[in-house]
């Protein structure tokens, strides 16, 4: 069985919001979304937490500018880091972007989902596309929303809209760009 030890990263450290994301999938029967996965370490570590729950990944790598590499850069050496660590878990990944997927419409596999991650592209029009397969996968379940790099303009525009997109939604904003929703 994997264990947290066996996971490959460098310097990667989270925000307290992955607590807060643990946390939320104690108490709800609901799987977990992650769009833009990276190393696959959040994931990954969440896949051994919750054996039981179907976890889903979004993520093409590729750069989106604010990763170190040119703008479209193929971030192969990232994936295989990745595909290591997601290696024998619950964790079903779609190797596209957000539009890509959205353009296919199949969202059957991803219907349960209660609690997701926004920390792909941190570009404003991509983030759009995170937030339309959000609106796509409502359901009736409570959800848990985060978004991450806030300190970035385009993500802090998108969380904006959301805000307001959502507010009559949007039970509490625990900090900024982490959202609980009422179930509908």
């Amino acid at each position: 069985m994997k264990t947290k030890k066996d996971l490959k990263s460098t310097y990667l450290t989270f925000g307290n919001w992955s607590s807060k994301i643990v946390d939320f999938l104690k108490n709800t029967s609901g799987d977990y979304l992650e769009i833009g996965s990276y190393w696959g370490v959040l994931i990954a570590e969440i896949g051994i937490d919750f054996p039981n729950k179907q976890l889903y990944s979004i993520d093409p790598f590729i750069s989106d500018g604010w990763t170190g590499q040119i703008r479209g850069t193929n971030l192969s050496d990232i994936e295989d880091v990745f595909q290591h660590n997601i290696k024998d878990l619950n964790i079903t990944h779609f190797k596209s972007t957000s539009k890509e997927f959205l353009d296919r419409g199949d969202f059957s596999q991803i219907s349960n989902v209660s609690c997701m991650l926004i920390d792909g592209s941190h570009h404003y029009e991509d983030i759009l596309a995170d937030i339309e397969i959000f609106k796509r996968i409502d359901n009736n379940y409570a959800k848990y929303l985060v978004f991450d790099d806030l300190h970035i303009p385009d993500v802090a525009a998108a969380v904006n809209y959301f805000r307001e997109t959502f507010k009559d939604r949007v039970s509490s904003e625990r900090e900024p760009g982490q959202f609980k929703l009422d179930e509908m």
